[in-house]
């Protein structure tokens, strides 16, 4: 492990630190403003957008950073270890570092804000902060190079850069189309959830879609040649 850790150049190593090291700053704030929060903290929402579920706010502050900080460790150093798996673009790199720590952001800062507002409308932030995501990710997806960790991989594209180029370009314009419905949805649709209980359906049918696309491309160029 620790090998494996010192093969990862010093810069990426540094930025991993960073990375994970921001995951633990709610902790500061639950310090800060320890006796203005409730001894329960909502954590998960029925579709009326009212809570039904919470955490006691130590398990919240210190019991949900470290699962955030952990989680991204993980899933950089897998990663960045293996010059396979960087996807070779500073911007993809750069939004990597940081997706982990901003999805900890959205999640907490929306429960902690509900605490003081009640009235706010977590379902419609929540939704509209996935659909929000899905379009970065949708816009970067045919910056991407063949790699092992970021894009549509499969035997197809990882094995003709052709494949991989056109089939990422079309996953990227399906993941904007899918993500701005998202966060139309979020806005114009009620309860904001219904939104999001269709979403998994429409990724999973862009995933068929894309391998059969990958599929089909790999065997035509393959038979040209």
């Amino acid at each position: 492990m620790i090998r494996l850790w010192h093969g990862i150049s010093l810069k990426n190593r540094r930025n991993i630190l960073i990375s994970v090291i921001s995951c633990l700053l709610p902790m500061g704030i639950g310090l800060m403003a320890w006796s203005s929060f409730p001894d329960q903290i909502p954590i998960h929402f029925n579709f009326q957008g009212t809570p039904d579920d919470w955490m006691s706010k130590a398990a919240f502050f210190f019991g949900f950073p470290w699962f955030f900080a952990g989680f991204d460790l993980l899933i950089l150093f897998i990663t960045f270890q293996d010059a396979k798996g960087r996807p070779g673009s500073p911007v993809i790199e750069s939004m990597m570092m940081w997706m982990i720590p901003v999805i900890e952001f959205i999640t907490i800062g929306g429960c902690v804000f509900f605490v003081f507002r009640p009235e706010f409308q977590i379902e419609r932030f929540l939704t509209g902060s996935i659909g929000l995501g899905g379009l970065v990710l949708g816009n970067l997806l045919p910056k991407a190079r063949q790699n092992t960790t970021f894009g549509f991989r499969n035997s197809y594209t990882l094995n003709s850069k052709e494949v991989w180029a056109k089939v990422n370009r079309a996953g990227g314009y399906g993941m904007c189309l899918i993500s701005l419905g998202t966060l139309l949805g979020a806005f114009l649709i009620h309860p904001a959830w219904a939104t999001l209980a269709v979403l998994p359906f429409l990724m999973i049918g862009l995933m068929i879609g894309l391998w059969l696309y990958s599929k089909t491309l790999y065997h035509k160029l393959h038979s040209q040649a």
